[in-house]
């Protein structure tokens, strides 16, 4: 390539990374529905009762190292099969032999979620939810084995906390108002590290692999045979007895296995690409689903809050359901939220 060939490159690489890469409008009833959303995902997410039975931290995890979080056991080994329960099947499930620290964070994620959905009082409300939703996770990421199933609902709403506060201390200065509103600012940061998690796995795997994950990516079979053994032993069903089909075919097809997992791994390595611009996060949020269902199927592995967040961030339906309907006569829509 010569070296005006080079510039010439460069210099349309930077005028595509100026036409976007920064917070847009948003409609006042777009940035409503991510809020209800992601509250009713927050909620969903509490609704497990195992952390809440552990009675040491053996491994302390993030806040952990600085605060024991034992004070969130339930008084002892909990005896599952004797606990009388109120139960609405994917959405409740509430102690009825007393309160403890289980039901105090249902109640106050329901009372919480539902402060955030109105969207008043966020710089309150969105940093107790953070910590309301960090706390039991990151008790159970103590034990010795660690989950990250959970971690990104954490992390955006402790990133949405932060610009709520930015926000307010920007005016509490006196410093004149951005040309794009609270609530494009929330979308934007909320996106990015939404992106950004996938990025740092990427780079990540680059790094535990001495730059040499491309390359040994065809042996990701061997996992995929490690989490079928532990599906049989897990439950003894005989449907995951012997060596997986799948496994076997990628064992004995190198190539085609490194083509598919290293799509997936520049899938998550311009994974920020998703910040340009809304038709750029939609299609960002449709590979990464696409990922995340191929490994599902290979290896019975998922991860449904990521994959929903990706549908509220940067999937975002309710904005495009808009845009084919009447979006596209319309002008760029204006909103602001309130702190």
């Amino acid at each position: 390539m010569s070296a005006a060939s080079a510039t010439n490159m460069k210099q349309a690489l930077a005028r595509w990374c100026r036409a976007g890469f920064v917070p847009q409008h948003a409609h006042g009833w777009e940035w409503f529905f991510m809020r209800l959303f992601l509250a009713v995902l927050v909620f969903y997410s509490l609704q497990e009762f195992k952390p809440y039975t552990f009675d040491a931290q053996p491994v302390p995890r993030g806040v952990a190292h600085f605060f024991p979080l034992t004070f969130l056991h339930e008084n002892g080994p909990v005896d599952f099969s004797s606990i009388k329960r109120l139960e609405i099947p994917g959405a409740l499930s509430i102690r009825l032999d007393g309160p403890g620290w289980y039901d105090t964070v249902v109640l106050l994620a329901a009372v919480l979620g539902a402060l955030y959905v109105w969207g008043r009082g966020l710089i309150v409300t969105l940093p107790l939810l953070a910590l309301l939703h960090t706390l039991p996770w990151t008790y159970s990421n103590s034990q010795g084995f660690t989950h990250h199933g959970n971690q990104l609902i954490s992390m955006v709403l402790i990133v949405q906390a932060i610009v709520v506060w930015w926000w307010q201390i920007r005016a509490w200065r006196g410093k004149a108002a951005l040309s794009v509103g609270l609530a494009g600012q929330l979308i934007y940061y909320s996106q990015g590290m939404v992106a950004f998690s996938y990025l740092a796995g990427a780079i990540t795997k680059l790094i535990n692999s001495k730059g040499l994950w491309l390359w040994r990516s065809n042996n990701i079979c061997i996992e995929l045979i490690k989490s079928h053994r532990l599906e049989f032993y897990a439950n003894l069903d005989p449907n995951y007895a012997g060596d997986p089909p799948a496994a076997l075919w990628l064992l004995n097809h190198p190539w085609t296995t490194r083509l598919l997992f290293d799509a997936g791994f520049f899938v998550e390595l311009f994974a920020i690409i998703a910040l340009r611009s809304r038709p750029w996060a939609l299609l960002t949020g449709c590979l990464i689903i696409a990922f995340h269902r191929s490994v599902w199927l290979l290896m019975a592995l998922e991860f449904p809050m990521h994959e929903y967040l990706l549908i509220i961030f940067l999937v975002n339906l309710p904005y495009w359901m808009w845009w084919a309907a009447k979006g596209r006569r319309a002008s760029s829509p204006t909103a602001h939220a309130t702190v």
